[in-house]
């Protein structure tokens, strides 16, 4: 080695079997690296991660590299090394090189004025080897080793939504997963601040709890507020977390061993600027909406059949995909808390509950919220969420996501919210299941019906994944099961045990359904005051009862039988009588977020007159 020369060893981590099964990690010299050292002029004119610079030296023996052509000194200036190998995370550094007073050779990462530990990635250490203690401080050495060790290539993919808190939890996260060993000192992350319209790709330094950040791309200089509207192709979106993952499945499959949604959420997804989905069709993507949405897990949504690769990027053992907001709905978290005070599973109680103004009573059993939570996390059944956010019996967001993926899908319990908390002083989320929180119930109540398979992690959120082994529960027939919403400055809404829908008249109401015995059949009945049928709508299986006022009453009898029978307005329940109406079909469209009802052109037998409304087999409807 001549004076002032600077050569380049390259190690790789491997596993090393041993006796009983054991296995340990080591280090080897990894001769088919490629090594690339260019001064810094070069190295800008190429991007991230400069993988098509040219092949600068070859390995001679022991991990070691020299120029392929001309001598190992290294001139003074700034350089950029590159270690690329097909299956590890590329080594992406900077070196500053100098000549001290007594011609002596310095080294250290990174361009001035950002030098030193921070500045140098953790893979790397800087040697002085005519010390007798090496280290990166040696800087009065001579001849250089500058040592890379190779991990195999892992990446972690975070986005954050648009407030400053949020958007804290990206670098926070990024050192709680080095923190926790989730990612080792070669893996990648990749961040998506949509506060700041910039992706960023950084790995860790040498200096413990600092990044070097490889890689930049901002949309636009200033960053956004919160009131701003979301601009296409300005801010970075779900749909480009999506692509990310997409390419890098493509790329380098099997790399990502955390993708991390870090943001607002309900059960419909992840809120990262809280837009809406005005699409024509409950398949295809709102171009102006960046938020999450069930629908993008769907295998006939536009988003399934463009990114074919995503499920590809993740890491088939380690791999997760996380979802940190709320998947909050207060209906749920007091149906649990109730459900817990009894112990058989068919016995009825009510829950009663409000969000954001909104009203709601619900009449169910601990078996029809058994059967709830495994469809939010199992279920098939998938339309557009409603506007006012209090659930439809349909799968959530990441029990939707846990259907596409092979990933394991972490979110919060359905029902549940996420709150913020210090983790080693940094910011980040979790579920707070302590006894008092209004998670607990959901927890009790998920660990209590299905035992196993109720795994959460070291924050509290719960594993999806393993709920597509749950089997759906069958409630049964029960003719009280009934649900009343109201939204606020709205008629009210109230759902039948078959999933019938009657709209009330504005400020409107009924009476909570009787035990009676009518037209022959027990069950119960349901009373609606000052009320009768404008229309009674048909779609497919789906009815759907509009009411308008009137001097009487007007009374509905659900039987133990299926049968639903319209009994005439005012009677008595002793006398009632049955009273005819007119059923219409008719189809629906959506503008925006309200759903129109249009009446049917087709023909003439479309419209009947009956006081049956429903016949229908006694069974669990929702």
């Amino acid at each position: 080695m001549s004076a002032h020369s600077v050569r380049i060893q390259v190690f790789r981590r491997v596993v090393v079997p041993r006796s009983f099964g054991l296995r340990t990690e080591a280090v080897a010299p990894e001769p088919e690296a490629k090594v690339s050292l260019v001064p810094k002029k070069i190295a800008e004119a190429g991007a991230w991660p400069h993988s098509r610079l040219p092949r600068t030296h070859h390995h001679v023996g022991k991990g070691f590299f020299v120029p392929t052509t001309g001598p190992s000194a290294l001139p003074v200036g700034e350089w950029l090394l590159v270690v690329h190998h097909e299956h590890a995370s590329p080594v992406v550094q900077r070196l500053t090189v100098e000549r001290g007073a007594k011609d002596e050779l310095h080294i250290v990462g990174g361009w001035k004025p950002h030098v030193g530990s921070k500045h140098t990635a953790a893979t790397l250490t800087i040697v002085g080897i005519d010390h007798k203690h090496a280290s990166e401080r040696s800087a009065n050495s001579k001849q250089w080793v500058v040592q890379v060790r190779l991990f195999a290539r892992r990446e972690a993919v975070l986005m954050t939504g648009i407030e400053h808190d949020i958007s804290s939890l990206g670098p926070a996260r990024r050192d709680i997963m080095r923190d926790r060993e989730l990612i080792d000192d070669g893996a990648l992350v990749t961040w998506f601040d949509c506060r700041r319209r910039e992706k960023t790709t950084s790995v860790a330094s040498r200096s413990k709890g600092s990044w070097i950040t490889m890689s930049s791309e901002k949309r636009r200089g200033r960053d956004r507020s919160e009131k701003e509207p979301f601009v296409p192709g300005v801010d970075f979106s779900i749909l480009d977390f999506y692509a990310y993952l997409n390419e890098v499945g493509r790329t380098h499959a099997g790399s990502v061993v955390e993708a991390s949604i870090l943001s607002h959420g309900f059960l419909g997804g992840p809120i990262l600027f809280d837009t809406n989905d005005h699409s024509e069709t409950f398949t295809h993507r709102d171009p102006n909406d960046g938020d999450g949405r069930r629908k993008d897990w769907l295998p006939h949504e536009d988003v399934s059949q463009r990114l074919p690769h995503l499920d590809a990027a993740f890491h088939r053992e380690d791999g997760t995909f996380r979802v940190w907001g709320c998947l909050h709905q207060s209906r749920i978290t007091g149906a649990a808390q109730q459900a817990l005070r009894v112990a058989d599973p068919d016995e009825m109680f009510t829950v009663v509950a409000g969000d954001l103004g909104d009203v709601l009573q619900e009449r169910t059993s601990r078996a029809y919220l058994k059967r709830e939570m495994v469809e939010l996390m199992k279920g098939t059944k998938v339309h557009r969420a409603q506007p006012n956010g209090l659930g439809e019996h349909v799968p959530s967001y990441p029990g939707v996501a846990s259907r596409k993926l092979t990933a394991r899908v972490f979110a919060a319990p359905p029902g549940t919210g996420a709150n913020l908390r210090l983790v080693n002083q940094r910011l980040s989320l979790h579920v707070d299941a302590s006894p008092r929180s209004e998670a607990h119930g959901v927890v009790a109540f998920l660990e209590q019906e299905f035992g196993a398979l109720a795994q959460f992690d070291e924050d509290g959120y719960l594993d999806h994944s393993v709920f597509q082994q749950a089997e759906l529960n069958d409630p049964g027939w029960h003719t009280d099961r009934w649900r009343f919403e109201r939204e606020e400055g709205e008629p009210g809404e109230l759902r039948l045990p078959s999933g019938t829908t009657i709209v009330l008249v504005a400020g409107g109401a009924f009476s909570p359904p009787v035990p009676a015995t009518t037209v022959g059949a027990k069950g119960h009945s349901y009373r609606f005051l000052h009320s009768r049928i404008k229309h009674a709508l048909i779609e497919g299986s789906t009815r759907r009862i509009i009411l308008e006022a009137s001097p009487g009453d007007l009374t509905l009898h659900v039987g133990f039988n299926g049968v639903a029978t319209i009994l005439t307005r005012g009677a008595r329940m002793a006398k009632a009588q049955p009273h005819d109406i007119q059923l219409e079909t008719y189809t629906t469209s959506w503008n925006k977020d309200e759903r129109k009802f249009l009446k049917d052109d087709g023909p003439p037998h479309s419209l009947e007159t009956t006081s049956v409304l429903e016949r229908l087999v006694p069974q669990w409807y929702w």
